[in-house]
């Protein structure tokens, strides 16, 4: 749209300028704002790729064709990262500018540098882009990205090609290419470790905390770069050299690296080693004396370089990792810190809830039962068949609701901390016998029956003679309503050395394994055929295993679908 209004504003402006509409003089505008800043940034990127290769051609062999160092490498691979690949001219145009003015070939030399510097650069940035490459290098799997698609397959591009048009140029000969290629490399690798990170770690959200530091942070950072140059200067420009010119001290910064990675990430780190290696190369070539070994002072410095470098990006990267699991789990401890407390107060509001229904409901429940209790035995006065079915309906009904707030309140105590048990001395034959007493109406009213078995002997325990009721009410209730009429529940009592041992057999529906460790789970409800006719509020067998448990005792169960279940209880 833009470049047809473009057209249409110079076809017409020749001929009529002054009917150009505003609207269209806006467009233009626009169009032309746009391209402008566009020719900007490809002539930024162009001059600063220039001027780096112009300072690297300080370091370049004397009588040989390649630098030992190329950090304009570097900074235009970090540049179409940032920028994206459609400043890709500022590294051709770079590299063309450089080569032509070293009164080179423009053809073939020049062309195949720029060409090679320019492939290289987009495939890398491609590649990076594509696997999601996180430029601030704080994963160890983004350093080994960088490594091999930044690292190694940039300069074996870039060299491959920009070699061979030295080659096709005859400014060296076939022989040389091996050698000519190993330095070309070495010198475009060391550009893209050292200095590509330096300008892909430090973005504008990096660049921002530095001015929220806190003024001990700042001037501890600042120090500790200040101590780092010093100690290369004093390193390379005052200690002596061998007659080589090889400086056998390099290695003497090394102890303050990981020091910089460790406190201060991968930001400190590579920024300190792009300090440390132009501080070195400054100082190497200023101390450079004719008959010393150019390639072996400047040569054994990228061997040095490159080790630290690819090292301490590593242990950054490392550390950094460490420090983003450290912060995920702090972060995720609060959170949770968090869910628990709400939770907590979930729960304690239920709970609340449940003590305080339980005990409104409680006392009504018992009067019913009273009354209904009076009207069961006559006492009222008599009264026909079909009255007394509907009073045993509802006193059983009502001894549901009873056992169910009972339940509820024994969960509730629970919840609050745990069971407060009153022992007494309690006869079990005589407290289980009561119990089955109890249930008889609900049992008979399901036409079922229950038969208990007594083994001999004692069955003196202390126990809670109240709680310890609610436990066995439950288990015999439980059985019976799972089971189908004209069947019965089998109750037993028997000795086992000093252990009483309380067997509720039924034949009823039974439990598919995969269901019985979930049974005595709170509110547990376990899907049969009698789930929706019988009802329940799966507390029952809960409070079973917490009562029991409480008294030092255990239970386990045996079941098989269709045939019944047994509940064994041992105290």
């Amino acid at each position: 749209m833009y470049s047809a209004r473009l057209r249409h504003f110079f076809y017409v402006g020749l001929v009529i300028p002054f009917t150009v509409s505003l609207e269209e003089i806006y467009i233009i505008k626009i169009v032309m704002s746009k391209y402008l800043w566009y020719i900007a940034r490809v002539a930024l990127l162009t001059i600063v790729y220039l001027v780096c290769a112009e300072l690297s051609e300080k370091t370049i062999v004397p009588g040989e064709a390649a630098t030992l160092i190329w950090p304009s490498a570097g900074v235009g691979i970090a540049a179409l990262y940032i920028f994206g690949y459609r400043l890709w001219p500022g590294i051709a145009l770079g590299v063309l500018l450089h080569s032509t003015s070293d009164m080179r070939p423009f053809f073939p030399f020049a062309m195949c540098a720029a060409l090679g510097a320019t492939i290289a650069a987009v495939i890398s940035v491609y590649l990076l882009k594509k696997t999601q490459f996180d430029r601030s290098l704080t994963r160890m799997r983004d350093v080994t990205k960088f490594v091999i698609y930044a690292g190694l397959l940039a300069p074996t591009i870039s060299a491959t090609i920009g070699v061979g048009g030295l080659v096709w140029g005859q400014i060296i000969g076939p022989e040389q290419f091996l050698y000519t290629w190993t330095t070309w490399w070495i010198g475009d690798a060391l550009g893209i470790l050292v200095y590509a990170p330096l300008l892909l770690v430090w973005d504008k959200t990096s660049l921002k905390k530095i001015l929220t530091l806190r003024k001990g942070v700042f001037i501890t950072a600042v120090s500790t770069l200040l101590l780092l140059a010093i100690m290369v200067a004093f390193v390379f420009g005052v200690l002596p050299l061998s007659p080589e010119g090889i400086n056998p001290y390099k290695y003497a910064i090394m102890p303050l690296m990981p020091i910089i990675a460790l406190y201060f990430g991968q930001r400190g780190n590579v920024t300190a080693m792009a300090i440390a290696l132009t501080l070195a190369i400054i100082f190497t070539v200023i101390r450079y004396q004719p008959g010393q070994s150019y390639y072996l002072t400047l040569g054994i410095l990228q061997q040095a370089v490159a080790v630290l470098s690819l090292s301490f990006m590593y242990v950054a990267a490392a550390i950094g990792e460490r420090d983003a699991k450290k912060r995920a789990l702090v972060r995720r401890a609060i959170e949770l810190d968090e869910k628990r407390a709400y939770f907590q107060q979930l729960s304690d509001a239920k709970d609340e809830f449940i003590s305080i229904a339980s005990h409104q409901l409680r006392s009504p429940a018992t009067g019913i039962k009273m009354h209904l209790g009076m009207l069961r035995t006559g006492i009222l006065g008599n009264v026909s068949s079909e009255q007394q079915a509907s009073i045993d309906a509802a006193y059983e009904t009502n001894e549901r609701l009873i056992m169910t707030i009972e339940d509820l309140l024994t969960t509730a105590e629970l919840d609050a901390g745990g069971l407060a048990l009153a022992r007494e001395k309690v006869d079990i034959k005589e407290l289980l016998q009561s119990v089955v007493d109890s249930l008889t109406t609900v049992v008979s009213g399901r036409d079922q029956t229950v038969e208990i078995y007594y083994g001999p002997g004692q069955y003196i325990r202390k126990i809670d003679r109240k709680k310890f009721s609610i436990a066995i009410e439950n288990i015999i209730e439980n059985a019976s309503k799972y089971s189908h009429p004209k069947t019965t529940v089998h109750v037993g009592l028997a000795r086992r050395g000093d252990r009483i041992i309380i067997t509720v057999r039924d034949e009823g529906v039974g439990i598919v394994k995969k269901d019985i460790r979930k049974l005595f789970n709170k509110f547990a409800r376990i899907p049969n055929e009698l789930t929706t006719e019988r009802g329940g509020n799966g507390l029952g067998l809960y409070l079973v295993k917490e009562i029991v448990e409480s008294h030092g005792g255990r239970i386990s169960v045996k079941s098989e679908p269709g045939v019944g279940t047994t509940f064994t209880i041992s105290i």
